[in-house]
C-alpha cells in the first residue's frame, strides 16, 4: 500500500546544469562559505535556478560534514506556558536561529526531577546549544549546565549569569526601581508587592521608598485568574491597606483588578495596581493596566545572537535590557 509519493531531491548537480556552472561554484554559493570567490551576476543565476528547481539543502548531511545538529535545545518552565510573555522570546530566538538553519528543540520541566531529565535528553539528542528560561529568579542553572559545559555544548540563560554560563536579561532591579519610583511621585507610600521575598525587583522598589521591608505576598505559583482572588483576599487583610501594589506579572495584575471589580473596589482609587511585562492583554483590563514593560521579541534575538557565537567558539558577554514604563489608568494619584 502506498501512503504518499515520493518526491524526487533537487542535487546540487541539477543546479550546476540549470546555472551552466560547475557543483563547486553552486557549494559555493548555497553554503556561503565563498562569498569573494563568485561573481554577482554568477550568484544570482544559480539562486535563481536553486528557486525555480525548487531545491532543499540537506541539513542533515551538512550536519554531517561539520559535526553539527543545527538544533538548539530550549529548557522551559511548563508554568511558563500560561505566560503570553514567552511565547514572544521564543518567536524572537526562532527568527534568529532559523537565519542559520537551526530549529529549536523544546524541553519543558516542571520540577527539578524533570529539569534534570529533560537535560538528558538534550544531550542525547546532541544539541549545538541550549537556552534554559526560568521565571524563578532563584533557579540555579550552575550545576544543571554543568553536563553540558563537560561537554563544551554553550549554554545560556534568560534569568541570571552564572560560571561559564552568560545571561540576557532585564535590569531586574531597575524594573522595582521604577515601578516605586512612578508610585512615589503620585504621592503613594505604602506600597505592598506581589512577588517572592529574594527578587532584585523587590530589592529596587525598596530602595526607592527607603526601607528594608515592605508587605510581600511570595512566590506566584500560577497565572490563573484564579489567582487573582488570592491576591484580593491577601490586600484587603493585611493589618494596614496599601494604597497601591507592584505585581510582578500583568497576568497576575489583571486577575488582581478584575477581582476587585466584581468586589464593588472603585479602582485606582481604593487601590492603585502596577504590573510587569508590558503584555497587551494589559490594554483591555478595566482599568487598563499600567505596567514596567520589558523586551520579548528582543530578548529572544538577543539570546539567539549570543549562543550562535558560542556554537561558532567566540567568547560572550552578558546582556541586561532596560525596562520602561507603561502609564495607563490603574494608578492615580493619593489624595
Amino acid at each position: 500500500m502506498e501512503y504518499g509519493i515520493r518526491i524526487m531531491s533537487i542535487t546540487l548537480r541539477d543546479i550546476a546544469n540549470d546555472a551552466g556552472v560547475g557543483m563547486s561554484t553552486v557549494s559555493y554559493v548555497l553554503s556561503g562559505s565563498g562569498v569573494n570567490k563568485v561573481g554577482h551576476e554568477t550568484r544570482k543565476r544559480i539562486l535563481a535556478s536553486a528557486e525555480k528547481l525548487g531545491y532543499l539543502p540537506n541539513i542533515g548531511a551538512r550536519g554531517l560534514s561539520c559535526g553539527r545538529t543545527f538544533m538548539v535545545g530550549v529548557l522551559l518552565e511548563e508554568q511558563e506556558f500560561a505566560s503570553s510573555f514567552y511565547p514572544d522570546i521564543l518567536q524572537g530566538l526562532e527568527y534568529v536561529l532559523s537565519k542559520r538553519d537551526y530549529g529549536l528543540l523544546l524541553a519543558s520541566y516542571s520540577n527539578e526531577k524533570e529539569l534534570k531529565a529533560k537535560c538528558s535528553y538534550l544531550l542525547q539528542r546532541r544539541v549545538d546549544g541550549v537556552a534554559a528560561f526560568s521565571g524563578d529568579w532563584l533557579v540555579d542553572f550552575s550545576s544543571t549546565g554543568q553536563p553540558f559545559l563537560e561537554k563544551h555544548i554553550p549554554i545560556i540563560t534568560m534569568t541570571r549569569p552564572f560560571p561559564g554560563i552568560p545571561a540576557v536579561d532585564i535590569n531586574a532591579f531597575a524594573i522595582g526601581e521604577m515601578a516605586s519610583r512612578y508610585l512615589v511621585g503620585l504621592g503613594h507610600r505604602k506600597i505592598a508587592y506581589a512577588g517572592p521575598e529574594i527578587s532584585p525587583r523587590r530589592a529596587g522598589l525598596l530602595s526607592v521608598l527607603g526601607t528594608d521591608s515592605c508587605p510581600t505576598f511570595g512566590k506566584l505559583t500560577s497565572y490563573d485568574f484564579e489567582l487573582g482572588v488570592t491576591l484580593f483576599d491577601w490586600i484587603r487583610n493585611l493589618p494596614e491597606r496599601p494604597t497601591a501594589v507592584v505585581v510582578e506579572s500583568d497576568i497576575a495584575a489583571v486577575a488582581l483588578i478584575r477581582t476587585a471589580n466584581a468586589a464593588g473596589w472603585k479602582l485606582p482609587r481604593d487601590l492603585s495596581v502596577v504590573g510587569i511585562d508590558g503584555l497587551d492583554l494589559g490594554k483591555i483590563s478595566l482599568p487598563a493596566l499600567t505596567s514596567v514593560g520589558q523586551p520579548t521579541f528582543e530578548r529572544g534575538a538577543k539570546t539567539a545572537e549570543l549562543l550562535l557565537k558560542m556554537i561558532d567558539g567566540e567568547e560572550v558577554e552578558n546582556f541586561f535590557f532596560e525596562p520602561c514604563m507603561i502609564v495607563r489608568e490603574s494608578c492615580c494619584r493619593v489624595e
